[in-house]
């Protein structure tokens, strides 16, 4: 809405006309959307995220077995993650420890589901090649594992040691590492999982239960922020579509008054050819008492004609158009285009215009040629003798847009 509001401030200009929106209401449409912007930024803020990464305090909820001296180092991994790192699935033929893999998973699955968690976080072996890969292994935790898998559980407490440098083939490539050995090759021996594994590997506990959630006020206040916007917004919607009626409503009436001095000019231009005719006919001593008569019916017929419409005490253009463009004038205007038989249209004048007018005001097809016939018979707002007055009719009293309905 601003920046259309904005085109038409700019258009009008351009165009030499006035500006249907001021320089202040823009700009205070500008600083109230600023506003608005500001306040929407800090209700996002204070809207809290539904996960977070947890920390050592929030994982000891979940598996309140877990030792504080691990509280640096342990954090929640996603099981699926670590799975692809697995050395051993204890479920599998093989691999299974007869008389003791089933039972333990069962037992540690149970404990899972019944709030108790894991005594004891896993160790995921880590090593960086000399490409600078981070590759990983599963070395303790493999029945947990399969445990949490077993029980459903998305993530699990896990801590990172640095792997022996022989075992590294053991090692699965995850991408690069953000680690990296100095220049004695050291790396660290002990990390938590944040420090080495991207975000999206992380576990995550919803955060809604430590979020602080806005207080009623704040609430309020934004919704007041948005509902005055939504207001400012819809008043410049108004103020727009305002502008275009006025702006169609100005160029209405400035070409319907320039078409009225159009007639006028052609009118008088008649007369003075008229005029000019009858002078001719007059000094002319060869011309016929015939033809001296026709020039004199012409001439009187043409002047009275002009006299009737724009010479009487002067003419008010400005008083045609508002006449013709406004009120019950549009409504005659508008109603009259649509009407073809000449009979209804001189019926419903109350006989106030001749039957010529009529027949023509009956072959109009635009207003534009509706304004032509009835422009004659208007002077500073009324009309003249014999033709419809602005709004009623002289004799019966009836407004115009009853009569032409």
């Amino acid at each position: 809405i601003l920046d259309q509001l904005q085109a038409d401030k700019a258009e009008a200009l351009a165009a030499g006309r006035i500006p249907m929106v001021t320089d202040d209401e823009l700009i205070k449409l500008t600083q109230t959307i600023d506003t608005l912007k500001t306040k929407l930024e800090s209700a996002k803020a204070l809207i809290p995220s539904t996960e977070k990464i947890a920390n050592f305090d929030e994982i000891k909820k979940i598996h309140p077995r877990l030792t504080e001296s691990e509280k640096g180092n342990i954090g929640l991994v996603k099981t699926d993650f670590i799975e692809k790192f697995m050395e051993f699935d204890r479920t599998a033929k093989g691999y299974a420890v007869p008389g003791y893999s089933a039972e333990t998973i069962a037992k540690i699955a149970e404990d899972l589901k019944s709030g108790k968690g894991l005594t004891d976080p896993l160790i995921l072996d880590y090593w960086v090649d000399e490409a600078g890969n981070l590759l990983l292994n599963l070395t303790e935790g493999n029945h947990r594992l399969a445990a949490a898998i077993a029980a459903g559980v998305d993530s699990i407490p896990v801590k990172v040691l640095r792997g022996y440098q022989s075992q590294i083939e053991k090692g699965k490539i995850v991408g690069k590492s953000p680690i990296l050995p100095d220049k004695s090759g050291y790396i660290p021996g002990n990390l938590n999982p944040q420090s080495i594994l991207p975000d999206e590997f992380l576990g995550k506990i919803s955060a809604l239960d430590s979020a602080t959630i806005p207080t009623d006020d704040v609430i309020f206040a934004a919704k007041e922020s948005v509902t005055a916007a939504k207001r400012r917004l819809a008043e410049a919607k108004e103020a727009k579509a305002y502008s275009v009626k006025q702006v169609a409503e100005r160029s209405r009436n400035a070409k319907i008054t320039a078409r009225a001095r159009e007639i006028a000019s052609r009118d008088a231009a008649k007369k003075t050819a008229a005029q000019k005719n009858l002078s001719q006919v007059l000094a002319d001593k060869a011309s016929t008492l015939d033809e001296k008569l026709n020039a004199w019916e012409s001439a009187v017929r043409e002047r009275t004609g002009v006299a009737d419409s724009f010479e009487r005490n002067g003419l008010d253009y400005q008083k045609i158009a508002e006449f013709l463009t406004g009120g019950y004038g549009t409504i005659a205007v508008d109603r009259l285009v649509d009407i073809t038989d000449w009979k209804a249209i001189w019926r419903k004048s109350g006989g106030r215009i001749d039957s010529d007018t009529a027949r023509a005001l009956a072959s109009a097809t635009n207003k534009e040629e509706v304004v032509d016939i009835l422009a004659p018979y208007i002077k500073k707002g009324d009309i003249m003798e014999g033709a419809l007055r602005p709004g009623i009719l002289e004799r019966t009293g009836a407004r115009i847009s009853d009569r032409t309905q």
